[in-house]
């Protein structure tokens, strides 16, 4: 009887001390957990996710702030979709090409001989024929022979000859003979001591084969955690949440092999093109939806003006805007065969940028959760608008929900074909214009 009062008194013990060890638990879990989620978040806090890693977001001043969409000085929210900019459905009767083949090519080449050539985001380039069929359709078929730009994220590219000068954002400017698939490598970095740029995005060619060419950002674009290549939305996204300004302008030049700073201090440098006459380059301000006009010789004003309003005559190495307040977020430009231009608008307009620019702590903690936020956060939809040699608008092309077309990075005119590149998914397009 007194081992069985012993056994009893003990458990009774075990008992007690598990149930004071539950109520202790359960007083204390919450507040544990909160200082748990408060270190966690703090840490978040402190650096952005990678590649910016340490950097944490920086502050916005005011007058920038105001540049963003629904600011004072910005593009409208909503999108005032009115005049030029009426909505429509014509990227609706666009043929998709490729949509089981090619993912991600930011834009869509055209040989001298009529051959299509598209690099997806694992760096295979494709080429494509054309093919006659019955009624004049749009056909094209792939050859079954491809080259490899290498590891990175190839985005802007620009045919010229034999050759296919590529922007790869993480190696560079290089260039890649169409014939051999022999691949070298002009350019990663400015001045001397060389600085490294790292974040190449579009390019133009002049008629001497000196390049123009943008550097986003200083920082590389962000390799997808989920998916595992290297996603140059999301890296637009981080720049965005981070807030810095160091997108450029670059110029590379074939006979000194090296490549100057034109200009800097940009958000997000993405598209770039020359003007017909050579006399200035357009920059896409992605950030500020806006496109820049870098002058690279004296306008000629004789006719009343740049824009044909009067006013100061730009000179040499001078910056102006070429048009801004757009209606969608702007990617690629490239100059139309009338010497006006093409420019993609890759995505609706949002009003976060604003909202967030005065929280750069809460900017650094969402760019953590951007992976899960991004498809809220990113609309979706197909456009493209036509500037003339001016920058003035002049028509512009929709898929109003991106059902049939959508994210157009980039647009192509040659023969009456307007080529659409897909910076976010499946296949390429062409439009009868």
């Amino acid at each position: 009887g007194k081992r069985e009062s012993k056994h009893c008194s003990a458990s009774v013990a075990w008992v007690e001390l598990l149930s004071l060890c539950a109520w202790v638990l359960m007083r204390t879990l919450p507040a544990l957990t909160i200082a748990l989620l408060a270190a966690f978040v703090h840490r978040c806090c402190l650096r952005m996710a990678d590649p910016f890693g340490d950097v944490a977001g920086l502050p916005i001043d005011e007058a920038r702030a105001a540049l963003f969409t629904g600011g004072p000085n910005g593009s409208a929210f909503p999108a005032a979709l009115v005049g030029v900019f009426e909505s429509n459905r014509r990227l609706r009767g666009a043929t998709l090409l490729f949509t089981e083949e090619v993912v991600g090519s930011e834009c869509v080449g055209v040989a001298p001989n009529g051959d299509l050539l598209m690099l997806d985001r694992n760096g295979f380039v494709f080429r494509a024929t054309p093919q006659q069929r019955k009624g004049g359709a749009l056909a094209y078929e792939l050859s079954k022979e491809r080259h490899y730009v290498g590891p990175g994220r190839p985005l802007g590219f620009h045919v010229a000859g034999e050759w296919l000068y590529v922007c790869c954002s993480l190696k560079g400017l290089l260039r890649l003979h169409l014939g051999s698939g022999a691949i070298e490598l002009l350019s990663g970095a400015t001045g001397s001591p060389p600085s490294p740029f790292a974040y190449a995005n579009d390019l133009d060619l002049d008629t001497s084969g000196a390049v123009y060419f943008s550097s986003s950002s200083d920082h590389p674009v962000a390799l997808h955690p989920l998916a595992g290549f290297y996603d140059t939305m999301r890296g637009y996204l981080l720049t965005s949440l981070h807030g810095g300004t160091t997108g450029r302008l670059l110029r590379y030049d074939p006979a000194s092999r090296r490549t100057a700073v034109l200009l800097e201090g940009i958000s997000y440098a993405n598209g770039v093109a020359l003007s017909a006459d050579g006399a200035w380059v357009a920059v896409v301000e992605t950030n500020l939806n806006r496109v820049l006009r870098f002058w690279l010789r004296d306008a000629d004003c004789r006719g009343g003006g740049v824009g044909g309003g009067g006013g100061a005559c730009p000179r040499a190495g001078e910056t102006d805007v070429l048009i801004d307040k757009l209606p969608g977020i702007p990617d690629g430009i490239s100059r139309a065969p009338d010497g006006g231009f093409w420019l993609a608008l890759v995505a609706p307009l949002s009003p976060l940028p604003r909202h967030l620019a005065a929280w750069p702590r809460l900017r650094t903690l969402l760019s953590h959760l951007l992976p899960w936020v991004a498809p809220f956060a990113v609309g979706s939809w197909g456009a493209v608008v036509k500037l003339d040699e001016r920058g003035r608008p002049v028509e512009a092309l929709y898929d109003p929900d991106g059902s049939h077309v959508a994210t157009v990075s980039a647009a192509t005119e040659v023969g009456g074909r307007l080529f659409l590149g897909n910076l976010g998914g499946r296949g390429v397009s062409v439009l009868q214009l």
